[in-house]
């Protein structure tokens, strides 16, 4: 029971005593050991002179400059939203007067039969043979033989061409 508990008894990582608190003249300390490297004494940034005492004068002259040239630009975007708003309803009314309800036969018409052979072979339709019959008995009732095969020529087709294979 002690082996499950041993990782437990161990702190992990220690720090030195006031780490933390001596850290920065650590730092110091070994940055002014090296010679070559040094630090600026100052920071490299300098404000101009009456920066602060003009500002707000420059920040006015600039909004009621942009003011000016803001009007032509809001009076070109009501423009533009206007004629947009007039281009959709133009749109929206031809293609509403355009529109005519269709009809599942008008659908059938638009079938092509290479359609409806793609969609047979893709297997979305799975008919028997069987099925296929039942659908066509009436049309395959109103058949009818004008002429009689004998039973010789019957053997004579069967043996000329094999049935029993796939045809190419």
């Amino acid at each position: 029971m002690k082996k499950d508990f041993l990782h437990n008894k161990k702190d992990g990582f220690k720090l030195p005593e006031d780490y933390f608190g001596k850290f920065e003249d650590n730092l110091f300390n070994t940055v002014s050991e090296k010679s070559d490297f040094h630090l600026p004494d100052t920071s490299g940034f300098e404000v101009p002179h009456n920066y602060f005492e003009t500002l707000e004068d420059r920040i006015l002259t600039k909004i009621q400059s942009e003011k000016h040239q803001g009007q032509k630009v809001k009076s070109l975007k009501t423009v533009k939203y206007i004629l947009g708003g007039i281009a959709a309803a133009l749109i929206i009314s031809l293609s509403i007067i355009n529109i005519k309800p269709t009809t599942a036969e008008d659908e059938l018409n638009n079938l092509s039969s290479t359609d409806v052979e793609n969609y047979i072979d893709d297997g979305y339709l799975s008919l028997s043979s069987y099925d296929i019959g039942e659908l066509f008995s009436d049309e395959i009732s109103d058949i009818s033989m004008t002429t009689s095969l004998d039973d010789d020529a019957i053997i004579d087709y069967l043996v000329t061409y094999d049935i029993t294979q796939e045809e190419p």
